[in-house]
């Protein structure tokens, strides 16, 4: 009897819980809405404009190159690099430190007191909007030390000095910074980008066509021509000479030819004519003629040997026109020769005509 009367105590003091499992909604209906669901969150005060602190721009990027110091102790030039790159980060730079500046001043080749051009030079290489040199100096019991600014934004080259003893020089390179470095909220940053920014390429114009190595090609692999040469020999004797002569052809681009002579000759000898049969190997460049396309100037050289007699050299300088057709004819106007017999050498002077016939058509 008493567990059934606390069995009812519970039950009602738990109405809620009991009777939400009871009432279980059936499956696909939707749940009855709860009386016991929280009031809505209660709206959020505004903010006030108390809150809010001063806008700051963004740090411009600054390099400080290392100071050079002229006749003072090593730690001098160290003091005030660092004194500069401490009171200029308090400026809205960012600052470089002494590796980074380092490496800029080495990329860009820096020499130890650099120019202002060398500076925007360094300015470009590092990316950055401003550089700052330094130099430090002693002079009547006094350190001087100066600076020189160099943006990329327009501005223009500022300079600063200021003498101190060893006490007072960290508090006056702080004043110089303070007088002679803009702030960096005076900076053009669009100004800058500009000057950052590659410059564009200015057009160039288009080279000339060059000639495909097809091109250099010879029209004919080879030739044959018939020459006929008569010549005058200098000296007291003015003997007469007369070539009858072929040349055999090979042209190995448009302009250079190798070739093989061989012929008939007609010598004098002892009040007499002999009769001969000289052989030369021959090297041919053929230069054109302003545009005249059909027109060459063959220069050619020569050496062989005459038979019973000794070598034999000549050189020549003509004309050749392209007739067409597979012809060309030429003339050699300046043909020096040189002939050794076995008792004396001679010099003759030949004006040559010749015929010649190409074969072996190139395709283009």
């Amino acid at each position: 009897m008493r567990l059934a009367i606390v069995f009812v105590v519970i039950l009602a003091m738990a109405p809620g819980t009991l009777r939400a499992d009871a009432e279980a909604p059936a499956e696909g209906e939707a749940p009855a809405p709860s009386a016991e669901a929280p009031a809505p969150e209660a709206s959020r005060p505004l903010e006030s404009s108390a809150a809010l602190g001063t806008p700051r721009p963004s740090l411009l990027p600054l390099v400080a190159f290392d100071t050079y110091g002229y006749g003072v102790d090593p730690v001098v030039p160290r003091f005030v690099v660092d004194r500069l790159r401490a009171r200029l980060a308090t400026r809205g730079y960012a600052v470089f430190d002494g590796h980074a500046s380092r490496e800029v001043a080495a990329r860009a080749g820096l020499p130890a007191a650099p120019s202002a051009l060398a500076l925007e030079r360094a300015a470009r290489v590092a990316g950055v909007g401003r550089v700052v040199s330094s130099q430090v100096w002693a002079e009547q019991g006094r350190y001087v030390v100066q600076i020189v600014v160099v943006s990329i934004d327009g501005s223009p080259v500022v300079a600063g000095r200021v003498a101190a003893d060893a006490k007072n020089l960290g508090p006056a390179i702080d004043a110089l910074v303070d007088e002679r470095v803009p702030p960096a909220t005076d900076f053009d940053r669009e100004a800058a980008a500009r000057a950052l920014a590659p410059s564009p390429s200015p057009p160039v114009a288009p080279l000339p066509t060059l000639a495909r190595d097809d091109d250099r090609r010879p029209s004919h692999r080879g030739a044959i021509a018939l020459i006929a040469a008569p010549a005058i020999g200098t000296g007291d004797d003015r003997f007469a000479v007369f070539h009858l002569r072929g040349r055999l052809e090979l042209r190995v681009s448009d302009t250079f030819a190798l070739s093989v002579i061989a012929g008939y000759a007609n010598l004098p000898s002892g009040g007499q004519r002999a009769h001969n049969l000289p052989v030369l190997g021959q090297f041919e460049y053929k230069a054109h003629l302003a545009d005249l396309e059909r027109l060459r100037l063959p220069i050619r050289f020569a050496m062989g040997y005459l038979p019973y007699n000794g070598p034999i050299a000549r050189f020549s300088a003509g004309l050749n026109l392209d007739l067409g057709q597979d012809w060309e004819l030429g003339a050699d106007l300046i043909a020096p020769t040189f002939l050794n017999t076995p008792t004396s050498s001679h010099l003759t002077f030949e004006l040559a005509l010749e015929l010649v016939r190409r074969f072996g058509r190139v395709r283009r």
